[in-house]
């Protein structure tokens, strides 16, 4: 006698999937992200990140239903895990430890030779770039107490040697083309206690680090390595989970949740950025040539930038099998203080002509004027003060206190509260008909900026709305 699940529900409406242990062991993972298996699904998509930018710690990014990625909600048993965000919804569910004591230990390896080659085009120079991916890592389980307290643990680390290619597509300066180092680094860890507590109650603990850096182009285009920008996070999570079998027909969950994200992007350092050549104008203005639109040293625009969001989540559902209603009914408080700080062309960006502007009959004393390397006369790349001599288009610089939200009123525009509440029924009216119904109500006390007067000139006109 064997026993299938059925391929259709016929009591649920929603649309959702599920991947289950065999899945995750089995299929192969690029880069072992568990969001990579929301693809599994139908209507979701998933993108990877060398470098999230201005992003925070969002290296993967599920799209579902064709929705913009940060529209996406991700949670780690029942707790919210990324920005404040909402949209779909992509769950990850940590496991916990048994009654025998049991670990895994793994090590993953895949360099140049076993990869394919990320292009079409190859660089003369380097026709075949050292990459390498080394992941290692291990889980251990067991118990404190047989049949009531067990602890689990995993451990992962992963560091990444890949590289980009720089092409700037300019006579002059395509004499920086290069094939540029790209590290990448990752350290995951988990820890998580189980127990039941009493015939009716179980809880778990469970702390969770996610730390990482990389140094990566920006998500613009990839220009030379001193635009480059240096990424470093460190996110934690604790969460305490409560599960109560209140009646063998009512089943109360309980989470609690507390999310800390430290983000930080920074321009390249010396260490980071050694060659001399490679990495033309480190620490400087960001440097754009007119006629050379791949062209960009110096510290990029949007660095450098910092985000302290902190995320405390309550969320409590209960479940009650009352005949042939299945009733759920429950809410979520979600409190959010948010703190960062966003400097704009730091210390400015500047805008030079090109070589091919200056090309006109009024114009030729000045090309006349530059040097060798930027006249075509040499074939050595030029430096730095050689491409000063270019002359000046335009530049910005930025001015004003950098932190987010602004200094004006800080303490409230930096702390939001949404609240939801809701009821759901699930009517079993007949063997093959469920009517499903229910109401929800959600608010937010700061979502919108209502804290500053509207200046008068956007005050709509007498008689309009």
């Amino acid at each position: 006698m064997t026993g299938e699940t059925p391929q259709i529900n016929t009591t649920d409406y929603k649309v959702d999937g599920s991947v289950n242990r065999v899945q995750i062991e089995n299929l192969p993972l690029n880069g072992r992200n568990f969001l990579g298996l929301s693809a599994l699904e139908p209507g979701v998509s998933v993108t990877s990140f060398a470098n999230p930018g201005a992003l925070g710690n969002n290296f993967v990014r599920v799209s579902v239903a064709g929705a913009i990625f940060n529209q996406t909600r991700i949670s780690v048993d029942g707790g919210t895990v990324n920005e404040r965000i909402t949209g779909g919804t992509g769950q990850n569910f940590s496991r916990r430890g048994g009654n025998d004591l049991h670990g895994t230990g793994f090590f993953y390896y895949r360099d140049h030779n076993m990869a394919a080659f990320p292009g079409f085009g190859r660089s003369a120079s380097n026709p075949d770039p050292f990459f390498a991916r080394r992941q290692s890592g291990f889980s251990l389980g067991g118990p404190f107490k047989k049949d009531r307290f067990f602890w689990f643990t995993n451990y992962e680390h992963n560091n990444q040697d890949g590289v980009f290619d720089v092409r700037n597509n300019n006579p002059i300066f395509s004499r920086f083309d290069r094939i540029h180092p790209s590290p990448l680094n990752f350290n995951l860890f988990n820890l998580r206690l189980d127990g039941q507590l009493t015939q009716k109650h179980n809880g778990y603990l469970r702390f969770s680090l996610d730390k990482n850096s990389s140094f990566a182009p920006p998500a613009a285009a990839t220009f030379m390595p001193s635009n480059w920008q240096s990424s470093r996070n460190r996110w934690t999570q604790t969460q305490i989970g409560l599960t109560s079998a209140l009646t063998p027909k009512l089943v109360n969950d309980l989470r609690v949740s507390y999310l800390f994200l430290k983000s930080y992007l920074t321009p390249p350092t010396q260490e980071e950025c050694p060659d001399p050549v490679a990495c033309i104008g480190l620490g400087g203005p960001q440097i754009a040539i007119f006629d050379a639109a791949l062209f960009r040293i110096g510290n990029q625009n949007a660095v450098p930038t910092s985000r302290f969001p902190r995320t405390f989540q309550l969320t409590d559902n209960l479940t009650w099998q009352r005949g042939e209603h299945r009733l759920r009914f429950g809410g979520e408080w979600e409190h959010l203080y948010f703190r960062a700080s966003l400097t704009s062309v730091e210390p400015a960006a500047i805008t030079l002509w090109g070589v091919s502007n200056l090309q006109g009959q009024a114009l030729r004393p000045i090309f006349d004027s530059l040097p060798a390397s930027l006249r075509g006369a040499s074939n050595s790349p030029p430096t730095l003060d050689e491409i000063l001599q270019l002359p000046l288009r335009n530049f910005t610089t930025g001015i004003g206190n950098p932190v987010l939200p602004g200094p004006y009123n800080f303490d409230e525009a930096s702390r939001n509260d949404r609240v939801r509440l809701y009821f759901q029924d699930a009517w079993r009216i007949h063997p093959r008909f469920t009517f499903n119904y229910g109401l929800a109500y959600s608010i937010e006390t700061n979502l919108l900026n209502h804290d500053l007067d509207r200046p008068a000139y956007l005050a709509p006109a007498p008689g309009e709305r």
